[in-house]
């Protein structure tokens, strides 16, 4: 108090001043209130309130204190000044006795002096008792300065001034209180409360109760005052509250720490070390006895950095240290010390305890799995795995990584591990990748490795063997979106596979089978010592056949599959068998189909085929080869497309395939007319209907012509006869797809329900001709006349053609319609056809026709038209009349009438004799040989036709074509201009393309693609695929130009037009020019169709038809327009040549 009033009081200031000068002194600060009160009273030089009498005296008088604007209390009265409430109130002045004797007699004079009116008389003797106390003991003299600076209190000048004892220098202070663990706030503000009882200067003792606040508020203390200058065992308080705020300690108090207790310094010194992780004694940190704070801290930090030599510890004394972290909440460490503790549990033998210890323990995202590793593998058992296991989802991406290198894990974890990598894609994929690549593998996760190849286009180029096992192994319930990025990952890998090495997953046996896959046989020895006799005896003759002819017997299939569950193999090989096993039944079932030699069971067999899980992605397209070409309708298949693609065309037309199988005629035709919309619409948009559609082979937009075809056909089937016209009218491009006999069919057909007369006008519209005659008139001159006349033998093809093989349509309401129209023409067509035709509607209304009649019928309308006789005895064969023996014995007299006038129907009419045993004539386009071609390359390169890649599911038409020229069932020619193209492809290497997605040697096929092999293939082609030449006569006529050909071309301009334009997306097209536009077929197909006219206008001996083979849309997108303007016919697949093979057999 003295200090502060010495500060007031040593300049003149005022009393507000004053009080602020007192504030800024650090023995204010330590002074409580009711004692600051009576310094403030004595600043103000405070009198007491002037009485009644005096408020007039003008009398001078000291000033008396500014009294501030009070609150007023709900009584209405001001609470005075703010420092008298700090005083005790005199009630507990007297009860209390509150500090010394003076300051209960000064308080007391105060408030009676200043509140009389609140002053209770019963107080006077109080106070005079106190009085006398002063007078007897004396007074602090601080009280006689007091009583100097207010009259209230100036009576204390007559007390005496007690001897004021001088303050001995506090002793040494101790330092056992300082051993606290410098993190604890709480141990920290206790240490500076017990400091600061010891302290007498005011300056620290109030930064002491500074730092106690602040620590406890959780502030930072500031170091730079008196705090941070301690000295003595007091220099612990600022090692202490530097190492709390993690500050620098002081290097003087750090000295003076050392100076006063060496002992606790070092301990300090080491806290401090531990805290950054650095542990300098671990042996003196054993040992370590002590039980306060800061020791039991540094042990826990300790443990939690403990170096590796605490790993040698005893599981108890490792236990321990567990306990300590746990205790102080303190992760960090604690799995290195678990896995340390089980591994000291099982060098002490005790394994059954270090496994329940491990099945307590949890992992997560900050578990170090570092040390667990070696601990797992060295238990070696299922509880250890399992537990692992169980925590793989949750541990961080650096765990997953170790986990996954660790060769001594149970396959499983590091296949999760690698699993979750992949999925997750973090900062330690690149590090794992190659790993994780060959893990997932080896697991045959095929969807995860085909999704990590689809992000990463550099992949199949680093590991090409993964991305040909997923592109062969892939399973057919991939996303569809995969499924393109696996063709283009293949192709990638074969850029790179020919310098990659054999990677060691990969075994000799798994080796052979993936080669075979790509077409390449190579002899391994090491294959012998896989399988078992068994499976030896059955894979010997699959081995041989595909290295030699290719064909595979379904006995050795199924054997070579029964006995696969007997071998020891891993995943990749049995999966790699399967897929070849499945592979090599497909291609017997497309062959069967192909030749004509499938089972009624077949069918069933397939869609059997689509159950089994492991049926490879790629097979898929020769389920589209069966559906276009064999009108395959297979319940798994609509089942496949609908979970797995229920977007692509392709859908739709296994559901319409499968409608026509049941019999659903109306379904059927709605779904295929979808699916041709569909197949439009994605071509427009640039899609592909098929994979690698080779050059020449206009798939695309002949696809769509097809299925609006067939749609047609079953809308017929159906009779709903509307649907088929309305589809007839929005689908322009179908004028050139369907004859125009068909067109007629279905326009008669929908005609007769409302009009019959109209029906039959437009079979009579059809049939009609106009000729221009010259006729002399009644003068005697010549003029021009025009005369209408019916087309007599277009006539009868359309009395035959519901029964024509190629489609098969319903007879009625067609021809009754044709019936009608023919007697109403009756009176203008030649007496003896009509004749003719009434004596055969005569002998054929007999519930038993007789089948001499008809010959008789046959044979005198023969004498007049052959072709016309011969059409009776083909009518009267399609009645069901007729028994099988009865239609044979008619099929021979036909023969026999055939023989006698064949010299006078020209081939292009033989079409129409379905049951007359001639052979087809296949005139061969460039594109079928060049097929042929490359398969012979592939031959000679020591390829694998039947289960390579690149060549299931492609147009194998030359196949089928040798089959039945071997089997005599038709004939082939190849064209001179064929011949010199086919050579001209060889010679300018145009077939390396084919090869860009196949694995072959760049050595092999260089030296194949040399000119000398080529020709020598060329010519082994040429000679296989030519087994019919023309005579000199026959070819004596063949035009260079046509009119006809010529309009035909332009009239079907616009195919022709989008034609060249999808040819020249493929590459440098060469077109003819008519009229200015260069968009028709190139020289040598127009010579073709020249050729294959002038063939059809000959009665070529034995020969039923004349048709070209071939995949270009130069003659497939117009190929029924062809046969009825040129009378030759296309054929382009099985289905298009099977109806000229099966009369053959009749």
């Amino acid at each position: 108090m003295e200090t502060c009033l010495k500060a007031a009081f040593s300049k003149p200031k005022s009393g507000a001043v004053r009080v602020s000068i007192m504030n800024r002194e650090s023995a204010w600060k330590m002074l409580d209130k009711p004692l600051r009160a009576h310094l403030v009273i004595a600043a103000h030089e405070q009198e007491p309130p002037a009485s009644d009498d005096e408020e007039d005296d003008n009398a001078p008088r000291r000033p008396t204190m500014n009294r501030p604007r009070g609150r007023m209390r709900r009584s209405g009265r001001q609470t005075g000044p703010a420092h008298m409430t700090w005083l005790h109130a005199p009630k507990a002045v007297i009860d209390e006795s509150p500090y010394t004797t003076a300051y209960q007699l000064a308080t007391l004079l105060v408030h009676k002096q200043m509140d009389p009116d609140n002053w209770d008389e019963a107080w006077n003797s109080h106070e005079n008792l106190l009085r006398e106390t002063c007078m007897i003991e004396g007074v602090h003299p601080v009280w006689h300065t007091i009583g100097e600076k207010t009259p209230l209190l100036g009576q204390f000048l007559a007390f005496p001034k007690a001897k004021v004892e001088t303050v001995k220098k506090a002793t040494k202070m101790g330092t056992d209180f300082f051993w606290i663990d410098p993190r604890n706030k709480d141990d920290v503000t206790t240490v500076l409360k017990l400091a600061s009882a010891g302290v007498n200067d005011p300056d620290i003792k109030v930064a002491m109760q500074k730092a106690t606040h602040q620590i406890s508020g959780g502030r930072g203390v500031d170091l730079n005052g008196p705090l941070g200058t301690l000295t003595d065992s007091m220099a612990f308080i600022t090692i202490l509250l530097a190492l709390h705020g993690d500050q620098a300690v002081p290097e003087k108090a750090r000295k003076a720490g050392k100076k006063a207790d060496a002992e606790l310094a070092e301990a300090l010194e080491d806290f401090e070390r531990l805290v950054k992780g650095t542990v300098n004694d671990w042996p003196s940190i054993l040992s370590l006895q002590r039980e306060d704070s800061l020791s039991h801290a540094r042990r826990s930090l300790a443990w939690q950095h403990a170096p590796s030599e605490a790993e040698e510890c005893t599981s108890e004394q490792l236990e321990q240290g567990l306990a300590l972290l746990e205790d102080a909440h303190v992760h960090e460490g604690r799995d290195r010390l678990t896995w340390w503790r089980l591994n000291a549990l099982l060098r002490e033998g005790k394994e059954e305890e270090a496994m329940d210890v491990l099945e307590g323990r949890r992992l997560d995202a900050s578990s170090d799995v570092t040390e667990l590793l070696p601990l797992v593998t060295s238990l070696s058992n299922d509880r250890a795995t399992d537990w692992l296991m169980q925590f793989m989802d949750d541990v961080d991406q650096q765990a997953l990584l170790h986990i996954m290198m660790e060769d001594a894990l149970a396959t499983e974890l590091r296949t999760r591990a690698a699993q979750r990598l992949c999925d997750e894609q973090g900062p330690m994929w690149e590090e794992g990748r190659s790993l994780a690549l060959v893990l997932l593998l080896q697991k045959l996760d095929l969807h995860r490795l085909a999704k990590v190849f689809t992000s990463d286009s550099m992949l199949p180029l680093t590991h090409p063997y993964i991305a040909l096992l997923v592109s062969h192994l892939a399973p057919a319930n991939f996303d569809s979106a995969l499924r393109e990025h696996i063709i283009t990952a293949r192709n990638q890998a074969l850029q790179s596979i020919q310098g990659a090495e054999l990677p060691d997953f990969l075994s000799p046996l798994a080796e052979h089978l993936l080669l075979l896959m790509e077409g390449t046989y190579k002899d391994t020895p090491e294959v012998g010592e896989v399988l078992n006799a068994a499976a030896l005896k059955a894979f010997s003759p699959i081995s041989r056949a595909l290295a030699g002819d290719g064909v595979v017997s379904a006995t050795h299939i199924r054997n070579m599959g029964n006995s696969l569950d007997d071998l020891d193999l891993t995943l990749i090989e049995r999966r790699l068998f399967d897929v070849m096993l499945l592979s090599l039944t497909m291609n017997g079932h497309l062959r069967a189909y192909n030749i004509g030699m499938a089972k009624s069971n077949d069918a069933a067999d397939l869609d059997a085929l689509l159950e089994n899980p492991v049926i490879p992605l790629r097979l898929i397209q020769s389920y589209s080869v069966l559906m276009v070409e064999h009108d395959l309708g297979l319940p798994n298949l609509v089942g496949w497309y609908q979970k797995n693609d229920p977007l692509s065309p392709w859908a739709p037309l296994a559901r319409a395939a499968l409608f026509a199988s049941k019999g659903d005629e109306l379904n059927s035709a709605r779904e295929y007319s979808r699916a041709a919309e569909l197949f439009t619409k994605q071509r427009k948009a640039g899609g592909a209907s098929t994979e690698g559609d080779a050059e020449d082979n206009d798939f695309v937009l002949s696809l769509p012509l097809t299925l609006y075809r067939k749609s047609l056909i079953h809308y017929a089937h159906a009779k709903s006869w509307a649907e088929a016209v309305d589809l007839l009218e929005r689908v322009p491009s179908l004028k050139t797809a369907i004859t125009e006999r068909f067109k007629l069919y279905l326009r008669v057909c929908h005609a007769s329900g409302t009009d019959t007369n109209a029906a039959a006008r437009m079979i009579r519209q059809h049939v009609q001709q106009r000729k221009t005659v010259l006729e002399e008139d009644v003068e005697g001159n010549m003029i021009e006349k025009t005369r209408t006349t019916y087309n007599e033998e277009e006539l009868d093809l359309l009395r035959n053609y519901p029964f024509e093989q190629a489609h098969l349509l319903p007879s009625e309401p067609f021809l009754g319609r044709v019936t009608a129209a023919s007697t109403h023409i009756s009176r203008d067509l030649r007496r003896s056809r009509t004749q003719f035709e009434h004596q055969f509607r005569q002998a054929m209304q007999a519930s038993t026709p007789s089948m001499e009649e008809i010959y008789e019928i046959a044979k005198n309308a023969a004498e007049e038209g052959a072709f016309e006789g011969l059409m009776y005895l083909e009518r009267a064969q399609n009645s069901t009349k007729f028994s099988i023996t009865a239609r044979n014995r008619l099929a021979g007299v036909e023969q026999a009438l055939f023989s006698q006038y064949k010299d006078d129907i020209p081939t292009s009419k033989r079409r129409f004799l379905h049951n007359l045993s001639l052979t087809p004539l296949i005139i061969i386009d460039t594109n079928v040989l060049v097929d042929a071609l490359v398969e012979k390359m592939y031959q000679h390169m020591d390829l694998v036709f039947e289960t390579n890649l690149n060549i299931i599911g492609s147009n194998r038409f030359h196949r089928i074509l040798l089959h039945h020229a071997e089997a005599k069932h038709l004939v082939m020619m190849i064209p001179d201009d064929v011949r010199g193209e086919l050579k001209q492809f060889a010679k300018d290497r145009r077939l390396l393309p084919r090869f860009k997605s196949a694995m072959v040697n760049a050595e092999k096929l260089e030296d194949t693609l040399s000119e000398s092999v080529m020709m020598g293939l060329v010519d082994s082609v040429l000679s296989e695929y030519n087994t019919w030449s023309p005579s000199a006569d026959m070819l004596e006529d063949v035009p260079e130009s046509s009119e006809h050909l010529d309009a035909f071309l332009i009239r079907h301009s616009d195919v022709f037009e989008e034609l060249t334009e999808l040819k020249g997306y493929r590459g440098v097209t060469y077109r003819t020019e008519l009229e200015g536009r260069a968009i028709y077929p190139e020289a040598t197909d127009l010579d073709i169709y020249r050729l294959a006219t002038h063939l059809a206008s000959l009665p070529l001996p034995n020969i039923g038809a004349v048709m070209v083979a071939t995949m270009d849309g130069d003659f497939t997108l117009v190929d029924r327009a062809i046969e009825e303007r040129f009378g030759f016919s296309i054929a382009k697949n099985n289905r298009s040549l099977k109806p000229w093979l099966k009369r053959q057999t009749n």
